[in-house]
């Protein structure tokens, strides 16, 4: 999984988790720092980078303004 901004990947952002069999479920995290222009708008989403499909539940997204 990895942020996006605006539909372009953040590096900072990309997590990685192998489960080591079917059905075992794994929490990933990552923290980014997104610079916005004031007066301004941006895209932020969460994307599956991977190569194989996904099952996500629970997903929580915290987004706080620093002024």
């Amino acid at each position: 999984m990895a942020v996006r901004i605006n539909g372009e990947g953040v590096a900072s952002s990309l997590t990685m988790s192998t489960p080591a069999a079917v059905e075992e479920f794994n929490s990933i995290s990552a923290s980014t720092l997104i610079d916005v222009p004031a007066g301004c708008c941006t895209q932020i989403t969460l994307a599956n980078v991977g190569t194989t499909s996904i099952d996500v539940q629970n997903v929580s997204m915290t987004i706080e303004r620093v002024a």
